[in-house]
């Protein structure tokens, strides 16, 4: 399931409802695999045949969305030849496509953990423009009107914890699940579990006096 912030106020709570499911599931001891991906429990892993297409192939542009060079290059950026690579686009873009490049998805959710700050956020990435060029190898963050790195801190973990759980669904690598589960329930529990309030709601940020409630009830559902 996609979850599109704007949707109607069902559809975003079906969305968040799962999202806090995934995270609750990620917080059991000892964690299970088969319970990250679905909480009705574990379940033996097929890897996903590739699928044919015909005509427009939307596989295309996201390859050339890809930074080309530097130490980023595992990066998606906001369009082909853009200067932004924000993570919550590039989580939600890729979703489709993890059954036709799995090897191209694996290394883009090691860069997304590796710039996770301590406390499991991570801050969307700026490079310098010269006139038409851009400088993959010289990122900057900066922040928003509100103070913060990134557009939400709940919904960057919750696409990328959906986008993990489709790359395992899809190639059986439950090894690499294992070895990262650590950083992947650091994510669930500071972004999703412990940003809710009493009554169930999860604010935007880990801080919850970012947003005033209202204004958060309004954002999320």
């Amino acid at each position: 399931m996609v979850c599109i912030r704007n949707a109607g106020r069902v559809v975003r709570i079906a969305c968040i409802g799962l999202a806090l499911a995934t995270a609750t599931a990620l917080a059991q001891e000892p964690i299970r695999i088969g319970a990250f991906l679905s909480v009705t429990g574990p379940a033996a892993c097929q890897p996903v045949a590739s699928l044919q297409t015909t005509g427009f192939d939307a596989l295309d542009p996201v390859r050339r969305a890809r930074i080309p060079s530097g130490p980023y290059q595992a990066g998606f950026l906001v369009g082909e030849g853009g200067a932004v690579l924000n993570w919550y686009f590039a989580n939600l873009g890729l979703m489709g496509v993890v059954d036709r490049m799995p090897d191209e998805l694996k290394a883009y959710l090691a860069l997304y953990l590796s710039r996770l700050d301590g406390s499991a956020r991570i801050a969307d990435l700026y490079f310098p423009l010269a006139g038409s060029v851009v400088d993959y190898s010289r990122p900057e963050t900066r922040p928003n009107g509100v103070g913060q790195l990134s557009d939400s801190d709940d919904s960057y973990a919750a696409t990328f914890l959906s986008l993990v759980a489709r790359y395992r669904q899809v190639t059986c690598d439950d090894a690499w699940v294992r070895e990262n589960m650590p950083r992947l329930k650091l994510i669930a529990a500071n972004n999703l579990l412990r940003a809710q309030w009493p009554n169930g709601l999860v604010h935007t940020f880990q801080s919850a006096d970012v947003y005033p409630r209202r204004q958060t009830e309004f954002r999320k559902f």
